[in-house]
């Protein structure tokens, strides 16, 4: 199935997608402020159909503050991946052995796609020449698929396979290691 010659328009009243309960927004503890992440997952769930959605709404067992990607690709299960392990989900967000996950289905990223493109292919269509579309709030999304090449040069991107949405966050004192070699003798930031 070709994604960039059979997609549909999803027509439908705005949704406003409500925070689940299990991600309540109270404070983690009584230092660290808002549940950042329970807003992100919110904010994510959109991007996704109604299959997708309502698994991530439900994960379990999985600490979703340490979630960097959720992989989809069709014909496989659908994967969430930590920084040191991945992990598969089934319908109810459960994590299962891989045989007993949810398999991503071709409807999963075409309704995917659409709403990360806004029903328009077309205008993402220089993002997807380079392999990825850019989200709000930074969230990339990695697209696989049959490239068309012309000249040497990636016309478009068809057949779409998979998607890596690859999760943006901010991760406090990670570049403290690299700050000295970014500063010169007399402070001031070095030219790169």
């Amino acid at each position: 199935m070709s994604l960039h010659y059979t997609l549909s328009v999803i027509k439908g009243p705005k949704v406003t997608i409500p925070i689940p309960k299990s991600k309540s927004l109270e404070a983690e503890d009584s230092t660290s402020g808002p549940n950042k992440s329970a807003v992100l997952w919110a904010d994510m769930a959109r991007w996704f159909g109604e299959d997708i959605r309502s698994i991530i709404d439900n994960i379990k067992g999985v600490p979703l503050q340490d979630v960097e990607e959720i992989r989809l690709r069709v014909g496989q299960p659908l994967m969430v991946r930590t920084s040191d392990q991945d992990l598969f989900l089934n319908r109810d967000g459960d994590v299962k052995s891989p045989e007993k996950a949810y398999v991503v289905l071709g409807e999963d990223l075409t309704c995917a796609l659409e709403r990360m493109t806004h029903s328009s292919l077309y205008a993402a269509e220089e993002d997807l020449k380079q392999g990825f579309i850019t989200l709000p709030g930074g969230n990339r999304v990695g697209v696989t698929g049959e490239a068309v090449v012309v000249q040497g040069q990636i016309q478009t991107l068809k057949h779409v396979s998979g998607l890596n949405v690859r999760i943006a966050r901010e991760i406090k004192g990670k570049g403290l290691k690299i700050m000295p070699l970014l500063l010169g003798a007399d402070g001031m930031f070095c030219h790169t």
